[in-house]
């Protein structure tokens, strides 16, 4: 008996598990890849009523940066970029005034999580799709 309840247990827990497996998998979600390698995800977008979340990431599969931008296209709120480590290395807030976005704010940090001042020779998102994304000041 024991045993008959514990399948139970645990088939009905596989089909919820799987269904909320599938449900993830929404049509609000857009993935791009890598071109030269399909297999691993460029950039993801999960799609919202009101705005999006962005979603970048290395060729190594690792996180690069993420955000929420407008359906316009436009940053906004707080933006969080990482190395190739995963390591927490820039934090930008973007504003959204007058249909325009400015970044308002950027903290640089080291490996550790300490601020520090901006060095031309700390930028660390040397990835070549990432370049441009690096500020100078």
């Amino acid at each position: 008996m024991k045993k008959n309840l514990l399948i139970i247990f645990i088939l009905t827990f596989t089909i919820i598990a799987c269904k909320e497996k599938s449900s993830e998998l929404n049509s609000n979600e857009t993935i791009e890849y890598y071109p030269n390698n399909p297999k691993v995800v460029f950039k993801k977008t999960i799609h919202q009523t009101d705005f999006d979340s962005i979603y970048f990431y290395y060729d190594n599969g690792l996180l690069f940066k993420k955000g929420k931008q407008t359906k316009k296209n436009q940053k906004f709120g707080i933006w969080k970029l990482y190395d190739k480590e995963s390591k927490l290395r820039e934090i930008r807030e973007w504003f959204l005034v007058d249909n325009h976005t400015y970044i308002n704010r950027v903290w640089f940090l080291n490996k550790k999580g300490d601020t520090l001042a901006w060095r031309y020779q700390d930028s660390i998102f040397d990835q070549k799709e990432f370049v441009n994304d690096t500020l100078d000041t």
